[in-house]
This record gives C-alpha cells, sequence and structure tokens, in this order.
C-alpha cells in the first residue's frame, strides 16, 4: 500500500483520502486513542457498574428485560467513545506534543555541538 501511494503521485483515491483533513486528524489522535480505549471502556463499566451486554445476546434473550439494558450499554458505549475522544486530545496536546518538542529540541542541540 505504501509503495502505491508513492508511486501514483497522489492522483488515487486513497491518497486524496489520506490527505483529507478528516483522515489527518483522525491520525493525530490515534496512537492516544489506541492506548486510552480499552482503559476508559473497562474503568466507566466496571467502577459505574454499569451492564454490559453484548447485542447478539439481546436479540437471541427472550427475556422482557434485556431491551433496555442494550439501550444503557448503547448509551454506555457512546460515554466511553465521547471520554476517549476527549482524553485523547488532552493527552495529545498536554503530553505527547510538549514531549515531542523537547526531545526534538535536545536532539538538534546535540547534534549542533557535534
Amino acid at each position: 500500500m505504501i509503495l502505491g501511494l508513492t508511486k501514483d503521485e497522489g492522483n488515487s483515491f486513497l491518497g486524496r483520502l489520506c490527505r483529507s483533513k478528516l483522515v489527518q486528524i483522525l491520525g493525530e489522535y490515534s496512537m492516544a486513542t489506541y492506548m486510552l480505549h480499552d482503559d476508559v471502556q473497562k474503568i466507566v463499566i466496571f467502577h459505574a457498574q454499569l451492564p454490559q451486554v453484548s447485542f447478539l445476546h439481546a436479540m437471541s434473550s427472550q427475556e422482557p428485560n434485556i431491551i433496555p439494558w442494550l439501550q444503557e450499554s448503547v448509551i454506555t458505549q457512546m460515554c466511553c467513545i465521547f471520554l476517549t475522544f476527549l482524553l485523547s486530545f488532552l493527552v495529545t496536546h498536554l503530553v505527547e506534543k510538549p514531549i515531542y518538542k523537547v526531545s526534538s529540541a535536545l536532539l538538534f542541540k546535540s547534534q549542533e555541538l557535534e
């Protein structure tokens, strides 16, 4: 894929997609999102003691009270998604970028001394 993207001179659909503003923004926060998503979900579900119901289980169940659980589970997942993106934004701008700036400055400073 990388080879194809370098040889097409950015004219392919995938090349234009990778250069789009939305994909660039998603890429900026992707590492923090990946690192945080599971922990956020576990903390929200287990600490708040919310029910965790899979969609397939809810659809195959004959229990009348399972649908409200599914709705609560969907709301729970939406909250987890929101919290994950919010924390990803904060971690990226308050931790990752400042560390990158400091480490880059130190690296370039040490290269100038050589």
